[in-house]
């Protein structure tokens, strides 16, 4: 049995149970909604309190820089979250072209 087989069982055995993801990043929000597949309960930790609207948080200066997205991340961004890319374009994210490719991305500041 190869590795990717032993962890997806493993990830079964554990169905029903809690899961705790240690920091509020993006990728900890991507982990966590990850998990929502196999879990009841999915618990994420983070030292900042999460604003009710959206705001810069004092433990993420790094939100205050303009950040973007290649356009390979948005289908699987949708897949997990969908209409977060029609969501994102009412809440004022704008689009631009990246790179040789002419890649898209979300830049927000």
């Amino acid at each position: 049995m190869d590795s990717s087989n032993e962890t997806m069982t493993s990830i079964q055995k554990n169905t029903g149970r809690y899961a705790l993801v240690i920091g509020g990043s993006l990728a900890g929000l991507f982990a966590a909604r990850v998990l929502a597949d196999y879990f009841d309960m999915v618990t994420i930790v983070d030292r900042d309190i999460f604003p009710v609207t959206p705001d810069h948080r004092q433990g993420v200066p790094q939100s205050y820089h303009a950040h973007g997205l290649l356009a390979t991340a948005f289908p699987i961004i949708e897949q997990f979250f969908p209409g977060i890319m029609n969501d994102l374009r009412a809440d004022g994210a704008a689009t631009a072209r990246a790179g040789a490719g002419g890649s898209h991305c979300y830049i927000g500041c």
